[in-house]
């Protein structure tokens, strides 16, 4: 109750603080808060409530990085950090993974497409500095972009290819009205289309299968 007095304490709604109740004070003396908790004097600092666990040093924590944050209500949003061991597990799992990243991003666009799948599940589930992890999307992002573009190049170039064999084909039959032809495409409907467009369109009165 007589830390609840002080004009300017900050406490989480709905949180359940524990009697006696830990007060942090940045800036003012809570001895003196205490004595006049109405006196506007102490918005000049920062006082709260706090349930938790505080470290007497920092150096007691070896290690500290920020995994998570997120809301969870409107106008408020919660950190999550872990520290010591927990922590340096984090660092060392950005780091492995920072590394894949910057080896994929030398390898051939064309190999990048299973590569760029397991960075991105493994990343998402990974345990890490929340900062880095955002890095990491951003450059997985736009390493994913490369991919597409050389995927789409390359789909282009074999089409072509494909198209100009067919069409040899077909002007090799002459007046044939029946035409059985084999393409490969990999398996790629749009390609094959592309394909069969082609070739109906350099033969518009022969069957072609």
């Amino acid at each position: 109750e007589k830390a609840m007095a002080i004009s300017s304490l900050r406490a989480v709604f709905g949180e359940q603080y524990p009697d006696p109740v830990r007060v942090l004070s940045v800036g003012n003396k809570i001895s003196d808060m205490l004595l006049k908790p109405e006196d506007d004097a102490w918005m000049t600092g920062s006082v709260e409530l706090c349930g938790g666990t505080h470290l007497s040093n920092t150096k007691d924590a070896e290690a500290f990085a920020l995994v998570q944050e997120e809301a969870v209500a409107k106008g408020i949003r919660r950190i999550t950090a872990v520290t010591r061991d927990v922590a340096a597990e984090a660092i060392a799992t950005g780091d492995a993974l920072q590394a894949r990243l910057q080896t994929a991003a030398t390898m051939p666009k064309n190999e990048l497409g299973p590569v760029l799948t397991a960075l991105k599940q493994d990343i998402d589930a990974a345990t890490m500095s929340y900062g880095l992890k955002g890095q990491l999307r951003v450059h997985h992002d736009a390493l994913t972009k490369e991919y597409m573009a050389e995927k789409k190049q390359m789909a282009s170039q074999l089409a072509n290819v494909a198209i100009a064999v067919v069409v040899k084909q077909i002007q090799a039959l002459g007046d044939a009205k029946v035409a059985v032809l084999q393409v490969d495409v990999g398996g790629d409907s749009k390609m094959l289309k592309s394909v069969m467009a082609a070739a109906q369109k350099t033969a518009p009165a022969m069957a072609i299968c």
